[in-house]
């Protein structure tokens, strides 16, 4: 029996263009869900951990800005 697994998932920010595939393992351990719904959450909170550690990156373009407003009197 195969303990892993590769999941393919997909970011979906409603922008047009072209498809861009993650991929990452997942193994059977990491699971302990009793119905389908269980797993499914656990499955989605996996991919979330993956996307947010792996493939996201946030900035703010007018940091600078948003520190002078916010020390002004």
């Amino acid at each position: 029996m195969n303990d892993k697994m590769t999941i393919t998932y997909q970011n979906d920010d409603g922008y047009a263009g072209g498809k861009r595939p993650f991929h990452m393992t997942v193994y059977k351990d990491d699971f302990d869900g009793t119905t389908d719904s269980d797993l499914e959450d656990q499955l989605f909170e996996v991919i979330r951990e993956d996307y947010l550690d792996n493939h996201c990156s946030l900035y703010s373009e007018n940091l600078s800005e948003f520190l002078k407003w916010v020390r002004e009197p």
